[in-house]
């Protein structure tokens, strides 16, 4: 097409005045035809001129037809020329216009977006650790059919895909991020713990990289988010269910599990699913929080995801990371060569099993009540329980603020005490002393054993003790502020400068997790340096009203 161009008849007068008008009505043709419309669908002004400048360059497709013109006598070399100089300006022009617009951050929308968009960090000793896992995360999502694209080799960004589901995967040094949906928080966690489970022996010799208990906690946190409308029922049929197993013991629960699975023609050979779950146990326990197990491993003697559903009301000890006994089991086969949803299923398992689910499960006498509650189909004769006023309440009340949970008196300047176990102690006693907690002695208790089961410290030097107990009525917290700090287990080994007592109730409807993330974000570099100059509680309560 260059090869076709005048030079001498480009810069005609006659060309330079047609070409102008020509571009001037080409960009408003643009301008109108792709950015006015987007007004009738929510955008603004500002929304409206980045989608019509961003449709203004021409290129490729313009310059052939003009050719095609030319070459059959249908342009003459002056007409041939306006369009090579529309085709110039409006290449180099939409660029430099888009650069302007999008100069200032403002939204391109008359309203805005509610941001749906989790991300999902976990950080491991090192970047060797983190690109061996990154390694057996990729496998882990192929086999549950995903497509993973690689978009930069240099900075190990990867993209997940599969329907509609889209996950972001990039490596920073020694951290594995995932950005996600928060549909699909609960399905991230579960992927990682399977990786976990797998390498626990290689991660014993690695100093735990991560800490698995915790991960079981967040896969339980984020059930709260709506789940993707996966169809249990697909997997599920009354013949499959047992309300009341027999077994006393975990292998003895495996055993009738896959018995039943058995008798139903759904594993070839029993003994290789059991080696391959009591593999799986030796590994890392699959007993989760809240009463529930999900014992699972991958085997050829199945073709296909196949599950089997027990309960056991007076529990067994499936060794679960609360150490609480378990009384739902959920064993799950999948075939080991074949693509099959296995974490899929294991995190939406997760998300449905909700305290009030467990409850109806439990009470559940026969496998078509089971198959009722589990595929959330109304038991005919049966009522659901509707929630206590105050607790509906509760859970459809917006999110509130720190400070509306924080009272000055609750703030302690310098609270006694030379550990960690000390000064918690001091904040017990200040929340109870205010009439916060019911129980100090089940509050202190509760907690303790919280923090012996993993660091509260977080980065900062900030440190967020919590547990949920049933010796407060809602959730309490208290500030104290150590300008010498205190050794909460960090693992940079930094002493904590500010600790953010958290208590919530075990039972009621409360924001315990959303409330310790907002926590983390108000203390900022700036907000922590004011914090620990002040010199009042009242000064502290002013400084974290202020943030937040």
């Amino acid at each position: 097409m260059g090869m076709l161009v005048d030079l001498r008849a480009m810069t005609s007068r006659s060309v330079l005045v047609f070409g102008a008008i020509y571009t001037v009505l080409a960009v408003g043709a643009k301008l109108l035809g792709s950015g006015a419309p987007t007004v009738l669908f929510g955008f603004n002004t500002r929304g409206a001129a980045r989608i019509g400048f961003g449709m203004v360059p021409r290129g490729e497709v313009a310059l052939v037809i003009a050719g095609i013109g030319l070459a059959g006598g249908v342009l003459v070399p002056k007409v041939f020329g306006v369009a090579i100089l529309m085709t110039l300006v409006t290449t180099i022009l939409g660029p430099v216009a888009l650069g302007a617009l999008y100069r200032n951050p403002a939204p391109g929308l008359r309203k805005k977006i509610e941001q749906r968009e989790s991300q999902v960090t976990f950080e491991f000793a090192s970047r060797e650790i983190a690109d061996f896992l990154l390694a057996e995360l990729r496998g882990v999502f192929e086999t549950e059919g995903f497509y993973v694209h690689l978009l930069d080799r240099d900075r190990h960004i990867y993209q997940l895909r599969k329907d509609a589901v889209v996950i972001g995967l990039r490596r920073q040094d020694r951290t594995l991020v995932f950005t996600c949906d928060a549909r699909d928080a609960a399905f991230v966690n579960t992927a990682v713990y399977e990786v976990l489970g797998g390498l626990e022996r290689t991660i014993r010799g690695l100093q735990k990289p991560v800490d698995a208990a915790a991960i079981v906690h967040r896969i339980r946190e984020t059930s709260s988010a709506p789940g993707r409308g996966f169809i249990l029922a697909r997997f599920l049929r009354p013949a499959l269910l047992k309300p009341r197993l027999e077994a006393t013991n975990k292998t003895g629960v495996i055993d009738e599990l896959l018995d039943i699975l058995y008798r139903n023609g759904l594993v070839r050979d029993p003994a290789s699913a059991r080696k391959a779950v009591l593999e799986r146990e030796e590994s890392m326990s699959t007993g989760m929080e809240k009463g529930i197990a999900i014992p699972h491993g991958r085997t050829d003697a199945v073709s296909e995801l196949v599950c089997a559903i027990g309960l056991k009301p007076d529990g067994v000890d499936f060794k679960a990371f609360d150490g609480q006994p378990s009384r739902i089991f959920v064993l799950t086969l999948s075939p080991t060569g074949a693509s099959a949803p296995h974490v899929q299923f294991m995190a939406e398992i997760s998300q449905i099993l909700d305290d009030e689910r467990r409850e109806r499960l439990l009470r559940c006498s026969t496998p078509e009540e089971m198959h009722a509650v589990l595929t959330a189909r109304a038991v005919p004769g049966a009522v659901r329980p509707s929630p206590p006023r105050a607790e509906a309440a509760e859970a459809a009340r917006p999110a509130r603020r720190f400070r509306d949970y924080l009272d000055p008196d609750c703030i302690a300047i310098e609270p006694p005490g030379e550990t960690r176990e000390q000064v918690i102690d001091a904040l017990l006693r200040t929340l109870h002393a205010r009439g916060k907690i019911r129980n100090l002695a089940e509050a202190r208790k509760a907690i303790f054993k919280r923090e012996a089961a993993m660091s509260t410290a977080i980065e900062n030097h900030i440190a967020i003790p919590h547990v949920r107990t049933d010796a407060v009525d809602g959730l309490v917290c208290a500030v104290g502020i150590r300008r010498d700090g205190v050794d909460f287990g960090a693992r940079n080994e930094e002493l904590s400068h500010i600790v953010v007592l958290t208590l919530s109730p075990a039972t009621k409807p409360a924001p315990h997790v959303r409330f310790m993330s907002r926590v983390a974000r108000i203390f900022s570099d700036d907000v922590r340096r004011r914090v620990l100059a002040a010199r009042s509680a009242e000064d502290v309560f002013k400084i974290i009203t202020e943030a937040g």
